[in-house]
């Protein structure tokens, strides 16, 4: 029985003519890597991955890295985790980002990990190009809005829309 047999109804078949409309940008895998100088006690979080999807990937790296992307990887910083990118799939849109989180947890393909496979996602993901281990240089990001937290983008359009109907 196939790779993709045995997955059959979740989801990874190739993306339908529709999908190919959509802008095509890549998704990456981070590895959420912990400090080295953590104390004797910390456990590490087993689930140390974030799968996104972005069209301009070094500035998106950047964000994360700066604790201004997602929240998961906001606290992963804070707390001093380093954020490395681990795999990046050229040619996805959107719905292959949820695809990709759908197929199970990341560190079964992370290729920093050790009981990561990075070719067993290749298998399950045919029509996307899969880059183990990234040379990729953060880009900051132009404008000031990129900069902000995904809680202060949110509020700055409540306020924005308070403004427009303050009714």
């Amino acid at each position: 029985m196939a790779v993709a047999d045995g997955l059959a109804g979740r989801g990874t078949a190739a993306p339908s003519a529709g999908a190919s409309s959509q802008v095509s940008g890549l998704v990456y895998v981070l590895h959420l890597e912990p400090p080295e100088d953590r104390p004797a006690w910390w456990r590490p979080v087993p689930e140390a991955h974030y799968v996104g999807w972005s069209t301009n990937f070094p500035r998106r790296l950047w964000t994360h890295q700066h604790a201004r992307g997602s929240d998961r990887v906001h606290l992963a910083v804070r707390l001093g985790y380093a954020v490395v990118p681990a795999l990046l799939l050229t040619g996805a849109t959107p719905p292959d980002e949820r695809l990709v989180q759908k197929l199970g947890p990341p560190a079964r393909w992370c290729p920093i990990c050790p009981a990561g496979r990075p070719g067993a996602l290749a298998q399950l993901v045919p029509h996307l190009r899969v880059q183990a281990r990234p040379s990729v240089v953060p880009e900051r990001p132009a404008r000031p809005d990129d900069l902000l937290t995904a809680q202060q983008r949110r509020d700055r359009r409540a306020a924005r829309d308070l403004e427009r109907d303050p009714a």
